[in-house]
């Protein structure tokens, strides 16, 4: 059964590869034709997500959750074009019919080729099926996950009372108008950024232990609803997302219909209001009345918040009208120094990465400069930096590579059983799910500091007990 997938997927990737070199050798009338790009576009991101489940059997996992992500932030207006719920027309009208035809080409051919890259991990192992349940979490696990809390826990209440004073001074705008921090004055930002991961490790290692589980998801709600009502939704989401798949693989399985429900309200109602209501003064928002009259006032709320996400295609576009018009590709620059922020800046004056800029910052720069001078920016996409770094062909073998690596964190992680494994996933792709509007940057950071380290620490303090053990059992 994987390997008819498999074969059926090739096939969908071989005539998506035909369709764009027949497109570019031979050209085409794109007005009547991009409804029905749009429609087969969508029918492939279906595909993605029922194939998946069928190969893993599984409906709730990471893998799942990005794809879905990705359908949400770049082929949201593709969905609402079908049903005629544009009104302003797809991307608001922006950009010309050859570039809007270009951009949805582009996303179906980078959904065929992640979901290959992701297919080819199974290519020679079995459907996963159940995931193993292992025994007692290991109390290193614990350990680490309490050390990184309380490292963690000082620096984190002094950056969200900034964040708070500012919202309730500026509102929610004012965030993106602060003076970048760099080097040791980030300091407290950085250290800050280890609360999320220390939180989720001790979830993980909490299902015997009832005072740590119970104090650890109340304060995962309290942290996610913090950074919703400031109006950083996606901080907010992505940290009560992985306080639920923590929950789901590590300690209580959750019902289908309860995750439907959930996401449901918070893409039908949470996010709408959050967006109508982010810039008002921060202690009007508790008047129950004006949000009632605010959300009453949105036109079509769930419409409103895919419409919105959705938006951030435009990142693809700008970046298909640009490269390689008034720059050249990147050749994968962007990926290398993003590698490099691994590195702390205590050295440099202005850390490599942060000199270069980053594809989101080139594009802000360049398309829209008076945001980028008041410190905001437009979001990217994974999409749009593989793009940016190998054009169409190119893009299509990086997305492959991004796919297979994505199934392969699954599968190391979540279809193990193993808590430490998973708690060390989850912690990052609580900053992967941000990976699909923003560029490499966003990632690679955490990759190695918010989850290896973590997961290396707890691997150290096993080794160091182990060796412990057998020295008193030898001693005896």
């Amino acid at each position: 059964m994987i390997k008819r997938i498999i074969f059926f997927q090739s096939l969908i990737l071989s005539s998506v590869l035909l369709l764009c070199a027949y497109y570019f050798l031979f050209g085409v009338k794109t007005e009547p034709l991009l409804v029905p790009l749009c429609a087969l576009t969508s029918m492939v991101f279906i595909w993605t997500i029922a194939s998946w489940n069928r190969v893993t059997g599984q409906f709730f996992d990471l893998y799942t959750i990005f794809m879905l992500g990705t359908g949400a932030f770049n082929c949201g207006q593709i969905f609402l074009e079908i049903a005629g719920l544009n009104p302003k027309g797809l991307l608001f009208g922006k950009f010309s019919e050859a570039t809007l035809f270009e951009t949805v080409l582009f996303i179906l051919l980078g959904l065929a080729s992640i979901h290959f890259g992701a297919l080819l991990r199974f290519r020679t192992s079995e459907k996963p099926g159940s995931i193993p349940r292992t025994g007692c979490p290991p109390p290193e696990l614990l350990t680490v996950g309490v050390l990184l809390t309380a490292i963690a826990f000082i620096p984190t209440l002094l950056v969200l009372r900034e964040m708070i004073e500012i919202v309730r001074v500026s509102g929610y705008f004012g965030l993106y108008g602060r003076e970048d921090q760099i080097g040791m004055d980030n300091l407290q930002t950085l250290i800050s950024n280890l609360f999320l991961p220390g939180l989720l490790f001790i979830l993980a290692a909490s299902r015997e232990k009832k005072f740590f589980r119970v104090a650890a998801q109340l304060t995962l709600l309290v942290y996610g609803t913090i950074f919703i009502i400031l109006g950083r939704r996606g901080d907010g989401a992505e940290a009560l997302l992985s306080w639920v798949i923590v929950r789901h693989y590590c300690i209580t399985p959750i019902k289908r219909s309860v995750m439907l429900a959930m996401a449901s309200i918070m893409l039908i109602v949470i996010f709408p209001l959050i967006a109508s209501v982010r810039n008002i003064d921060l202690g009007e928002r508790g008047n129950l009345s004006m949000l009632v009259q605010a959300y009453q006032g949105i036109d079509n709320p769930a419409t409103a918040a895919i419409a919105e996400m959705g938006g951030s295609m435009q990142a693809i576009s700008h970046t298909l009208e640009l490269v390689p018009k008034t720059r050249d590709y990147d050749w994968g620059a962007s990926y290398y120094y993003a590698a490099l922020s691994v590195f702390p800046n205590l050295f440099w004056k202005i850390h490599p990465s942060v000199a270069r800029g980053s594809p989101s910052v080139w594009l802000v720069n360049t398309v829209e400069p008076d945001i980028a001078e008041l410190g905001g920016g437009l979001g990217y996409s994974y999409l749009a930096e593989a793009y940016f770094n190998f054009g169409w062909w190119g893009g299509a073998l990086m997305l492959m590579a991004i796919g297979y690596a994505l199934s392969s964190l699954v599968s190391w992680s979540q279809f193990s059983g193993d808590p430490v494994k998973i708690a060390t996933a989850v912690a990052f792709f609580s900053s992967l799910l941000g990976f699909v509007r923003a560029d490499s940057q966003s990632v690679i950071r955490p990759l190695f500091w918010y989850s290896l380290m973590p997961y290396l620490l707890v691997k150290i303090l096993q080794s160091g007990n182990k060796i412990t053990s057998r020295t008193h059992f030898e001693a005896r």
